[in-house]
């Protein structure tokens, strides 16, 4: 499996962008006539004289390109990010929808100096559906924002004689492009054979109630390239495999002779060595017409060109490019892949002698991040796309800790906030609202777990400040949701779902599991409260938890066997969470229930608190050999059947790239290892000590990973020879840290500290 990059940093669109008075807010929306599939809008505009500074601000609905005097301005991509924009009219949903949100879109800001010169100048803004005119998968219910595609902006010049300022204003001319076809589940397909239209109509001044922000979390970039493998070709088909599944899409050089050229891609092949699109939404027949299967067309004229979708990304390993008119041979020059998903950084690294670990670690980082469009962590990058609130509060603590996702998920939270409802407090299943189905605690609770874990890694109580409305209102809906003091139902007629995604039937109850996880979320406030300053907040989440965990214990708890529930599908390990066993026997039965299974019946839900449970509570070989097992439901299996991202479920069905199970990997730094990064303390910064404490499974010889800090780089090393474990500990400057293993515990020092243990 090829290794992902740790060392690419995250760069930023705004940082070197001029600082000059904002303008965006006095520009008029403009929009294309509806009947042209991909527009570009035209601005000419006349400058006195050469400039000293230049900056553009800028949106476009649903994706955007800027080009200044013929010239792409910025590297970004699928901008800008996905929000609830505006109010729509939504048209056969599959569940019901009766909340208020917030609407809000993003701009960027560009610094345009070097395009710009005095005389006339030419603004060009190309734009594609993405969301916002996103008309062909309809599951969820037919959700595009409107017929018209439209742009905002405000160009502001600085000169020696003045200030010259261009706002979007209705004066803009809009033409067709090459691209006839941009279906964000589907593809493009661009002509560039029947000349395009040289007719320019006039745009439209619209009205857009929506809240205007700048967008400060990361674009999505060309992170990489692949040189994919060629496998077979046959009749003018050539399948390539990339080696692993990436976001993105294939580039093409194309020359010579015309031609018809198709690309089709997938996750999986078929056994006869075909293109297989079943884990990809391939069965879902499309609002078109059309099965929901990823692939592009380009007609080339014979012309050098470079040819790749603009406004959308595919997810896939394997793909076939086919020529029609031509052999490949003739008409194209080079086929590679490009690598696409929102720029954040490694900030972590692992490596193990375990073969299930390794894999689980870069599996885990490789399908979150083909999952980060639009800083939105996504449940599939191909399927569905949607920011299912659900796998985003399981995963966003392993991606916190892996991954430079400050900003990332600022923006996702502002997101789940925007679309809960102002009245009642209910939140969505998906963020931004895109339909989909879920349950009121595993999916909605993330408007409290999100911010949780951000705080956790990152701290700022002014963030929590912020969010601590939404999660207050939050529990308040709840409350109305309950029975005799249980999680019981959520909206009517929508979901309720508990756990999901197991293998074989869920058969956990919803409200156990809804129940579970609100004491954790009644937790956690409690926590977010007493660092707020409101004491007296924190006491009614204290009495809340009390009387909910008695009606949990009386409701489900055996106190003849010790189980809650039936002790199946980690069905103790919810309990023991939040810490509400009345006894030991708890713990013991889901020990002995996993020694004897050897494999994961969980769902992703309880996957994740079922490894969190066991190593709190000192069930370290018992965590290890679940996380290293190979039968059927585990990490090792899955690789066996040649993935290289983690499955929708254990057992292979749904989609091959689901971040959800992933998420234990954080517990191979936090425990294995014993690097937490939970350390930020409030400005003025207060030092706290961290303690690095390993967990060394007996089955284990050699494990070392660091995670990097404000403060910087931590790791650890350990290795086995016999009966001596050497440990070898890095701490950066400025960060107090103690080291802690059998039962020695000792100050560790800026550098590096090895330790040596003889085990009995």
């Amino acid at each position: 499996m090829k290794q992902l990059s740790r060392a690419r940093t995250s760069r930023s669109h705004s940082t070197t962008v001029p600082s000059m008075r904002s303008h965006i807010r006095s520009a008029a929306w403009v929009a294309a006539p509806a009947m042209i599939e991909t527009p570009r809008l035209t601005r000419r505009f006349t400058l006195p004289e050469e400039v000293n500074r230049a900056c553009l601000e800028i949106t476009g609905l649903g994706y955007f390109e800027a080009y200044c005097n013929g010239e792409r301005i910025g590297e970004d991509l699928f901008v800008p990010a996905v929000s609830d924009y505006c109010k729509r009219e939504l048209k056969n949903l599959l569940y019901p929808l009766r909340d208020n949100f917030s609407y809000r879109t993003y701009y960027l800001k560009y610094d345009v100096t070097p395009y710009l010169h005095a005389g006339e100048n030419t603004l060009e803004i190309v734009l594609g559906n993405g969301w916002f005119r996103q008309r062909a998968r309809n599951v969820e219910g037919e959700m595009h924002y409107g017929d018209s595609l439209r742009a905002l902006y405000a160009l502001t010049a600085k000169h020696p004689s003045g200030e010259t300022v261009i706002l979007s204003d209705g004066s803009e001319s809009c033409s067709a492009t090459e691209i006839a076809a941009c279906e964000l589940f589907l593809g493009e397909k661009h002509d560039y054979v029947t000349p395009v239209s040289d007719k320019h109509y006039p745009v439209q001044v619209v009205e857009m109630k929506t809240q205007l922000t700048e967008q400060k979390c990361p674009p999505d970039r060309v992170i990489r390239t692949i040189d994919p493998c060629l496998v077979w070709e046959r009749d003018g088909v050539r399948l390539y495999d990339c080696g692993e599944v990436i976001s993105g899409y294939v580039r093409l050089a194309a020359q010579g002779a015309r031609a018809r050229i198709f690309v089709h891609h997938s996750e999986e092949l078929t056994p006869e060595g075909t293109l297989d699109f079943g884990t990809t939404g391939g069965a879902h027949l499309c609002a078109n017409g059309e099965h929901q299967i990823q692939y592009d067309v380009f007609d080339t004229d014979g012309q050098p060109r470079s040819l790749a979708p603009r406004f959308l990304w595919h997810t896939f390993r394997y793909f076939t490019v086919q020529c029609e008119g031509a052999a490949p041979t003739d008409c194209l020059t080079d086929v590679r892949v490009e690598v696409v998903h929102s720029d954040v950084a490694i900030t972590s690294s692992f490596e193990s002698d375990s073969e299930a670990l390794n894999w689980l670690y870069e599996a885990y980082l490789r399908t979150q991040l083909d999952n980060m469009h639009g800083s939105i962590p996504s449940d599939c990058p191909h399927r569905e796309r949607l920011g299912y609130t659900g796998d985003g509060q399981v995963a966003c603590d392993a991606a916190m800790l892996m991954l430079d996702t400050k900003s990332f998920y600022e923006k996702w939270i502002t997101d789940i906030i925007d679309g809960q409802d102002k009245t009642t407090g209910h939140v969505q299943h998906t963020a931004p609202f895109m339909g989909g189905g879920g349950g009121p605690c595993g999916w909605g609770g993330a408007v409290i777990e999100v911010p949780y874990q951000y705080y956790r890694h990152y701290g700022g109580t002014d963030k929590l400040l912020l969010w601590y409305p939404a999660m207050r209102k939050y529990v308040q809906y709840i409350l109305t949701r309950c029975d005799d003091g249980l999680v019981t139902r959520e909206e009517e007629g929508g979901w309720c779902l508990g756990d999901w995604a197991s293998i074989g039937e869920m058969r956990l109850p919803e409200p156990y599991v809804n129940s579970c996880l609100f004491l954790r979320f009644l937790r956690e406030l409690s926590e977010i409260a007493r660092l707020l300053g409101l004491p007296a907040d924190a006491e009614q989440y204290d009495t809340l938890f009390e009387e909910m965990r008695q009606a949990v214990i009386d409701k489900y708890y055996h106190a003849d066997t010790g189980d809650f529930w039936d002790g199946t599908q980690a069905a103790n390990a919810f309990a023991l969470d939040v810490d509400i066993a009345p006894d030991g026997r708890t713990l013991e039965n889901l020990t002995a229930y996993y020694e004897q299974l050897g494999y994961l019946d969980t769902g992703f839900i309880g996957t994740d608190l079922l490894f969190d449970v066991l190593l709190r509570n000192g069930k370290i070989d018992l965590a290890y050999a679940l996380m290293t097992g190979d039968k059927k439901g585990s990490y090792l299996w899955m690789k066996r059947q040649g993935a290289t991202t983690l499955y929708e479920y254990l057992d292979g069905g749904g989609s091959h790239c689901h971040p959800m199970f992933g998420a234990p990997a954080k517990y191979l730094f936090r425990h294995f290892l014993g690097i937490c990064k939970h350390f930020i303390t409030e400005q003025p910064r207060i030092e706290e000590t961290l303690r690095i404490s390993p967990m060394i499974p007996r089955a284990a010889r050699s494990m070392s990973g660091s995670i990097s800090t404000a403060q910087g780089d931590i790791s650890v090393a350990w290795h086995r020879e016999g009966e001596q474990v050497e440990i070898s500990v890095g701490i950066p400057e400025g960060l107090r840290a103690i080291f802690a293993y059998g039962g020695m515990e000792t100050e560790l020092h800026p550098g590096e500290s090895t330790f040596i243990f003889r085990e009995r």
